[in-house]
């Protein structure tokens, strides 16, 4: 069994890799930890989650998440041909669209619920508090234009694989304070400079047309365009798969991703993820990890559908852990 030592070690060595894959194919690696990597680790996850009660009080208010995930996953869902007979209707189409402009609303909601759901319990208290959390959402994401695209942007993707991970792996340090882990952390932590300075030619990077469509269905070209905004970077063409800055955000993307899953899976001996999955269960779960990787290397753009709702929900339901991990590094820093 591994010890501390040896999980830094090669979390150490899963870092570098995924760094060295990123730099060497990133459209086609993030491609391929997303499909791959990426269900195993929801599907595990949301069973480990389980088990430590999704680190809230109250459990029954999960059905929260649940609903918010399964709103944006419909969305999604009706852009399958099979479903175009639906979304024509009129009704239905007008109910998309609110749900659509709403979305940062909810999602910011929830995320400011899950702090009341990791100090809170009872059904008066949490019912006000997930009213002030709607509330609150909804003016912050209405009068802060950066808030919103914060939250519907950046919270699903980079926040969740590369800050949060980060974050985990500082409150799992400050516990076991071994160098190796520090070595690693700063490492996680100086990747985008890296990235950033690295000598690349877009030459090296050649795409085919099936890559950059399934690039675009991933719907990652608003984290693109929004990264390009911030930095204030001036692109012209076909930026987005043919200029340096697209290429240095895409490399980003698909480390943070890689490492994100990788980390998790790492991680089996420190938090014991897998000692409470039954055999029952580990067939379960492998059945519908196989099936989810035929799927999207069948049509990557239904497997994107399909496994939007898992995705998203891993996501949500993550909410209380960040939170709980948040507090934790500031009670040790802070409460000694």
């Amino acid at each position: 069994m591994l010890n501390v030592k040896h999980v830094d070690w090669l979390n150490m060595g899963l870092l570098l890799l995924s760094l060295l894959l990123a730099v060497w194919v990133p459209f086609h690696l993030f491609l391929f930890a997303y499909a791959v990597l990426g269900p195993l680790h929801y599907l595990t996850e949301i069973k480990w989650l389980n088990t430590r009660n999704y680190f809230v009080l109250d459990n029954r208010w999960i059905v929260c998440m649940i609903v918010v995930a399964a709103l944006a996953s419909l969305t999604h869902l009706l852009s399958l041909p099979l479903f175009h007979g639906f979304s024509a209707n009129p009704t239905l189409r007008a109910s998309i669209y609110v749900i659509k402009k709403s979305f940062g609303y909810l999602l910011l909601g929830i995320l400011l619920f899950s702090i009341a759901l990791t100090q809170l319990s009872g059904v008066a208290k949490l019912g006000l508090a997930l009213l002030m959390s709607a509330v609150g959402g909804y003016f912050m994401v209405k009068y802060v234009p950066i808030v919103g695209v914060l939250v519907n942007v950046f919270v699903p993707r980079l926040i969740h694989v590369y800050l949060f991970t980060l974050l985990f792996m500082i409150f799992g340090n400050l516990k076991s304070n071994t160098p190796v882990g520090w070595i690693t952390i700063v490492c996680l932590l100086i990747s985008p400079l890296v990235i950033a300075y690295l000598p690349l030619n877009v030459l090296s990077y050649p795409l085919s047309k099936e890559i950059k469509q399934n690039l675009l269905e991933s719907g990652n070209k608003s984290l693109n365009v929004s990264l390009v905004r911030m930095l204030k970077v001036t692109v012209a063409g076909d930026w987005l798969f043919q200029s340096l800055v697209s290429i240095r955000i895409q490399i980003f993307i698909a480390f943070s991703y890689t490492y994100h899953y990788l980390n998790w899976f790492s991680k089996t001996t420190l938090i014991g993820w897998e000692r409470n999955i039954s055999k029952r269960e580990w067939s379960f779960i492998l059945v519908v990890w196989v099936a989810a990787a035929l799927l999207y290397a069948l049509d990557y753009k239904t497997g994107l559908v399909l496994l939007f709702f898992l995705s998203y929900l891993h996501v949500l339901l993550e909410f209380p852990l960040n939170v709980a991990t948040i507090k934790g590094i500031f009670n040790h820093c802070f409460n000694r």
